[in-house]
């Protein structure tokens, strides 16, 4: 027979057979059940063929379960919900207990751990909870809850080292048994038991009965709940082991959510926290590959080359590879070499003495010497005259530096890393820029994704920075619409990131509520592509995809060569542009058929 548990704000509680196919609820009688709810809140509890349905039946009947409104709900065993904040308990079955006050305990530790499951948000906090209501309803001195490969999970009135060692003994007796049946094992009477009458960790924790309890889900075992009691045998009636039971069965219903929860939020921070000090942002393979060269590079002291489009973030990446290496302490100087006049640059790198030429008033520190046991970052290293690109070199070669005007030699301890969104390689065969200096610069290798090519991460990014910059500017916190965010998506984005931030900007700018519509996100529209004809877009879609596999094997040629199934003279003739080795003209055993 079903019952319906009462709990009054004093503690006390009353059972109500549900005997009728509908049993009525309400603030006054005659109906069945009375309980304190507004004068206008009527309940009607329906069976039908052993299962019970609860259905507000005024407009103002609600009912309360697992922090939700509901109008109406099917109940199962050991249902709990409220009634205008009083408690009700469905069974199907009456706990029968030895006295009304273990009743009251019973029932009001299965609602209030159906409470701590709706409020919780913590693997952790939800299984002490689970211990702690566990202890109190059962009276137990000492418990402790493992996962199924023995990790011990969380612990009360015990230390751990007695947790464990305790475990130890029953790992090979009781645990072993619990395994295979999924069933509780109660011990009455330890002192009388072959395998625990003897093991030291029980005599010292002074425990009279003990018990162990399967945690299941859908019969798949997740670990084991372990009790243990000074009281004398008997102490584990089969009400509180079935009580027992329930909250595990309750636990293990949304434990696993929050678990699924708890990772999803970990890798979060994992990302967060492997890029807080670069403000790298993503998740694709793209610069997922990326992220991963970064740790291998960073602790070796080579010069790195880094090769990407503009606005890809070549400078961030170079900072993380500096936050990274042994040099995180000392200085990161980064220069532009495409923004500084060519009659300037030298000096800007490399330094000069008053009176070096007209307008040195004093002596300049030089870019190199100010990175001196640090980094030196050259973007755009395309960008330098030959004149320079000489220059350059020897204080590569040299480790020393000349100040314009002055004759000593400075040494510096400086790790350089370039950047460029130009092919170098093909610059080299133009002899618009050095070979040597090239290998010099080029000892690691670093190509950085378009945002085009990853996807993936424009609204991680485009999140990232709408909480960077509403911050900035003193917004409340905003969200884009689903709309805004297809806009978004669909943007082919040929400035990058950084053409991204700034659209992220504008639209804070223009917005006025709380949610970014498609039309404030303001994209300047791009002129529509010159159409090609056949022969020359195939011969720009060869050059290009020669390009990407070449940038694949970090410039190794031989290795390009072999993978486009063409030889190395073939591949030169297609960097160079030769009009004369378009597709046509490749012989046929070099095309992969």
């Amino acid at each position: 027979m079903a019952i319906l548990i009462q709990i009054s704000s004093d503690g006390t509680y009353r059972e109500t057979l549900l005997q009728k196919k509908i049993t009525t609820l309400g603030p006054q009688a005659p109906a069945d059940i009375v309980c304190k709810s507004s004068p206008s809140s009527f309940y009607q509890i329906l069976e039908n063929n052993h299962h019970y349905q609860i259905l507000g039946i005024t407009p103002k009947s609600y009912i309360q379960h697992e922090g939700k409104k509901k109008k109406n709900l099917m109940l199962s065993d050991y249902d709990s919900f409220e009634i205008d904040k009083t408690k009700f308990i469905f069974s199907k079955k009456s706990f029968t207990p030895q006295t009304p006050s273990s009743a009251t305990l019973h029932y009001e530790t299965l609602y209030q751990f159906t409470k701590a499951l709706s409020e919780t948000k913590s693997s952790k906090a939800t299984l002490e909870t689970l211990l702690d209501l566990i202890l109190k309803m059962s009276r137990s001195e000492k418990g402790f809850l493992v996962s199924r490969d023995l990790t011990l999970i969380a612990c009360r009135s015990l230390k751990v080292q007695d947790a464990q060692e305790t475990l130890d003994n029953l790992s090979q007796t009781i645990l072993a048994k619990v395994k295979e049946s999924k069933k509780p094992v109660i011990i009455d009477n330890i002192s009388t038991h072959p395998n625990f009458k003897m093991a030291a960790s029980i005599h010292r924790l002074q425990l009279s009965s003990l018990a162990c309890f399967p945690w299941l889900s859908d019969n798949e075992l997740l670990g084991y709940l372990y009790l243990g009691s000074n009281t004398a045998e008997g102490f584990f009636d089969p009400t509180t082991v079935k009580t027992i039971e329930v909250l595990l069965a309750q636990a293990a219903l949304i434990f696993k959510q929050i678990v699924s929860l708890e990772q999803l939020e970990a890798e979060k921070k994992s990302l967060k926290a492997k890029l807080h000090g670069t403000s790298l942002i993503g998740a694709s393979p793209g610069i997922e590959e990326v992220f991963q060269k970064i740790e291998k590079i960073s602790p070796l002291d080579f010069s790195v080359l880094i090769v990407g489009e503009t606005g890809t973030g070549k400078e961030l990446i170079a900072r993380a590879i500096h936050e990274k290496s042994s040099r995180e302490n000392k200085p990161f100087v980064a220069i532009n070499c495409g923004a500084i006049p060519e009659n300037l640059l030298e000096s800007v790198l490399f330094g000069h003495i008053k009176g070096a030429f007209t307008g040195a008033t004093c002596d300049q520190m030089g870019k190199f010497e100010a990175a001196h046991g640090g980094t030196l970052f050259l973007d755009e290293i395309g960008e330098m005259s030959m004149h320079l690109q000489v220059k350059l070199l020897r204080v590569l070669q040299e480790r020393t530096v000349e100040k314009i005007g002055d004759l000593k030699s400075i040494p510096i301890d400086v790790r350089v890393i370039s950047a460029t969104h130009q092919n170098l390689e093909k610059m080299i065969s133009e002899n618009r820029f050095r070979q040597d200096l090239y290998y010099r610069l080029n000892e690691l290798y670093l190509v950085v994704p378009p945002l085009r090519d990853r996807n993936g991460d424009i609204v991680l990014l485009a999140q990232f920075f709408l909480e960077k910059h509403s911050a900035a500017l003193g917004h409340a916190k905003k969200t884009f619409s689903q709309e805004a965010l297809e806009k978004l998506l669909t943007h082919p984005w040929p400035g990058n990131v950084r053409e991204l931030e700034n659209v992220v900007k504008r639209s804070l700018i223009f917005s006025t509520g709380s949610l970014i519509e498609a039309d404030h996100i303001d994209i300047l529209k791009k002129e529509k592509t010159k159409r090609l004809p056949l022969r020359e877009a195939r011969d720009e879609f060869i050059q290009n995809y020669v390009q990407k596999v070449i940038s694949l094997h970090n410039g190794n040629k031989e290795k390009a060569a072999r993978e486009l199934n063409i030889s190395v003279r073939t591949l030169f003739r297609i960097e160079k542009n030769d009009k004369s080795d378009t597709f046509d003209t490749l012989p046929q055993d070099e095309i992969n058929t």
